[in-house]
């Protein structure tokens, strides 16, 4: 599933709010450059990523950016905590080692988000 164009807040959240959903890596999102997907970041209320350059971009526009971090993720992010002082519009979600992506508390909070 990637960058959702619409009114879609409420069934995108009802979806991952299913145990098991499949969250899929679209990596063609990139190829007409940056201006680009910088237009498609802008039409967005959240953006939820665990790749760097879409959650970096996404916070120079000032978007909301949840973003999933590994325990070897970029120094920027930090090693502890939900925030950056590098990334003021992110709300940090932390892998743990060995345990799977934070899906089960962004699953609740999309749903507070969209108002499910």
């Amino acid at each position: 599933m990637a960058l959702p164009i619409g009114n879609v807040a409420s069934p995108l959240a009802q979806f991952l709010s299913q145990p098991g959903c499949p969250l899929i890596f679209e990596s063609t999102w990139l190829r007409d450059g940056l201006e680009s997907v910088a237009g498609l970041l802008s039409a967005l209320d959240l953006v939820i990523s665990s790749d760097d350059l879409a959650a970096t971009l996404a916070g120079a526009l000032g978007k909301p950016v949840w973003k999933i971090a590994r325990p070897n993720a970029h120094w920027s992010w930090g090693a502890e905590g939900e925030t950056s002082r590098w990334h003021p519009t992110a709300r940090i979600f932390r892998v743990a080692q060995g345990n799977d992506e934070p899906t089960a508390a962004m699953r609740a909070e999309l749903g507070q988000f969209a108002g499910v």
